[in-house]
């Protein structure tokens, strides 16, 4: 099946209006899941690798998660009633359930509550948007919402630049300034704009039409460049490659995108292992990736303590009196790591071996999103190279499995899409 076959690109169909709640409902988790705009609530935006800036304490962005959720609510509410438990419900439970689960064995049961209640939140509402959103529009609107947040990060640059980047924490590369526009993270951001460049260069599969495709490649290319993230140029070289290759052998379009997307699942947790430290310093990066290489010895070191199921989501961190963390943190006197930026490792130590396999599975699962033949071959395409670029943005953050981040949410759209028979 062509890439560009007529049948699919052609269809149009009227939506109905829980497509346009579950649009409004997928715009505002995009934007609270990107770290969109939190320093209009933000108490105090802390600098450094480590420390983010949080809004949890505003009633006003607390009012805004609570519209969302609500939404996302009434359209569960709705879909369960007209269809009953289908099998895509159920294994969405399943990796709430197991998840929160961990809980009962976490050694802060306290620290691991509201992340894992935030995970299950990104999954049954991406979940909900699967049944009600077809990925043809969720990627449309996908590229809308990274143009909005680019053009706003622009502004934002030039009104308030304080607020739009931070400065470098350590002397490194040709810029003092990092990028992040609206954004809380340059490093988060980073994987944004570049997810934004590759879908623009791919968008005409989806019916987007060429200025919008030329303007948002343009801006999502310079704020990658501003943002000086590494991990964001990487994306963008290794996947528009990739789209090239997609292009030149278009007939076997799918085998080769599933593939790219299965070694990347691979190479995730194998980074950690791999020395490629001469390869960065003659280009110019630093051999140890930004000191990722220490916090993730570091992880290892922590593994054996609790090797099958992990500390629990998210409690090695946990900042109380008796926290392994603190150990960990001796070695690092200028900022304390709320992760181990890398998804594999932060799931290793988190939910160990059995949740390290848990977390691949979903990501093949994900990819095979690709081999979805009711959904048009554009939208799998293009939902495909979307879904690489926070896979490779996996390997040097905690992005894939995050309780908070928009890579988690894509990844269970897409799990869950191709589980879909979409027009039945």
């Amino acid at each position: 099946m062509d890439i560009a076959e007529e049948g699919f690109y052609a269809r149009r169909e009227p939506i109905p209006w829980t497509g346009w709640v579950a649009s409004l409902a997928l715009v505002l988790v995009m934007l609270f899941a990107s770290h969109s705009f939190q320093f209009l609530f933000a108490d105090q935006i802390t600098e450094g690798l480590a420390e983010r800036p949080t809004a949890r304490s505003n009633p006003a962005y607390a009012a805004l998660f609570l519209v969302q959720f609500s939404l996302f609510f009434v359209l569960l509410f709705f879909h369960m009633l007209r269809n009953g438990i289908r099998i895509p419900l159920i294994v969405a439970i399943g990796f709430c359930a197991y998840v929160g689960s961990s809980i009962f064995w976490s050694i802060s049961p306290g620290t691991t509550l509201a992340p894992a209640v935030l995970f299950s939140y990104l999954v049954l509402a991406a979940y909900t948007t699967s049944a009600f959103l077809p990925p043809r529009l969720f990627v449309r609107h996908y590229f809308f919402v990274c143009a909005f947040i680019l053009t706003a990060s622009f502004i934002l640059y030039f009104v308030w630049p304080e607020a739009a980047g931070s400065q470098r924490w350590i002397e490194l590369g040709p810029f003092e300034f990092e990028f992040s526009g609206v954004m809380a993270s340059k490093n988060y951001a980073g994987i944004v704009f570049a997810s934004a460049a590759i879908l623009a260069l791919n968008g005409g599969h989806i019916g987007i039409s060429n200025l919008w495709r030329f303007l948002v490649f343009v801006m999502a290319i310079v704020a990658v460049f501003l943002s000086n993230s590494a991990t964001a140029m990487v994306i963008v070289v290794a996947l528009g490659a990739l789209s090239l290759l997609i292009k030149i052998f278009s007939h076997n379009w799918r085998a080769l995108l599933f593939g790219c997307l299965v070694l990347i699942a691979v190479l995730i947790p194998a980074l950690p292992f791999i020395s490629v430290g001469d390869v960065l310093s003659i280009i110019g990066r630093d051999p140890t990736f930004t000191g990722r290489a220490a916090l993730w010895d570091g992880a290892y070191s922590a593994f054996p303590n609790y090797p099958w199921m992990g500390h629990g989501y998210f409690a090695f961190f946990d900042a109380g009196k008796f926290s392994p963390a603190w150990e960990f943190w001796e070695d690092f006197r200028f900022f304390r790591a709320d992760n181990f930026h890398n998804s594999s490792v932060d799931i290793l130590v988190s939910l160990g071996i059995v949740g390290l396999v848990v977390m691949l599975g979903a990501i093949i699962k994900a990819a095979n999103v690709v081999n979805n033949q009711s959904i048009d071959p554009g939208a799998r395409l293009c939902l495909g190279l979307v879904l690489a670029s926070f896979l490779i943005g996996s390997m040097m953050e905690f992005a894939i499995f995050h309780y908070n981040y928009i890579a988690t949410f894509i990844l269970f759209y897409a799990l869950f899409a191709g589980m879909w028979r979409y027009g039945e």
